[in-house]
């Protein structure tokens, strides 16, 4: 017996969070109707509905935002990479940021590792940038290499990281690394999502 695989159809009524872990594509579509905290702690437990509605969404706005995220998953667009123009450019990471990624791998022992960087879809405006430790790159990684530094980039998230300057920054307002994506329409207070 062949049984076809069905592909399960989102309502207002699933959670935000379940939605976007099954078609991170999702977190893009909602975010362009308004609904743009996908990736605030509340979406673990509100409902599109009640996530729209914090936003100031009516019922017509949320069910044209639903259709659009059946549209996609129905006609296949889910499982593509994400369609997002970049600027042209490569990756720059600044001789400060490199110095504190050092500094960084030093403290943790990680001398002679790299830094990996990456874009995953969350965060308060859809998309968020991630930095975690790297024994070594992957066979496909893109390697950035400064100052000593080196910073390892998988390929979807290389497409969003074209332009984009990683620095560190240190004032009395804030302290960390910084992202300025010339790709981004907007981005998060908290400077480490975007949309």
């Amino acid at each position: 017996i062949c049984m076809e695989q069905t592909v399960q159809k989102v309502t207002k009524d699933m959670i935000v969070s379940e939605v976007i872990g099954q078609y991170p594509l999702a977190a893009e579509i909602m975010s362009s109707y308004g609904l743009s905290c996908t990736g605030c702690s509340s979406n673990t437990t509100d409902s599109i509905d009640a996530g729209a509605r914090s936003h100031g969404m009516d019922d017509e706005a949320i069910t044209q935002m639903v259709a659009a995220v059946n549209d996609a998953i129905s006609s296949g667009k889910m499982s593509v990479p994400l369609p997002i123009a970049v600027a042209n450019g490569e990756l720059t990471v600044t001789e400060k940021a490199a110095a504190k990624m050092l500094e960084i791998l030093a403290q943790q022992k990680k001398a002679g590792w790299g830094i990996r960087l990456q874009v995953s879809a969350g965060g308060c405006a859809g998309y968020m940038y991630g930095m975690d430790f790297s024994q070594k790159a992957n066979a496909d990684d893109k390697v950035i290499e400064k100052a000593g530094a080196k910073v390892f980039v998988d390929p979807n998230s290389a497409r969003l990281l074209g332009g984009v300057t990683v620095d560190f920054v240190e004032t009395l307002q804030e302290s960390g690394f910084k992202f300025s994506n010339p790709n981004a329409k907007g981005s998060c207070g908290c400077g480490q999502s975007f949309h």
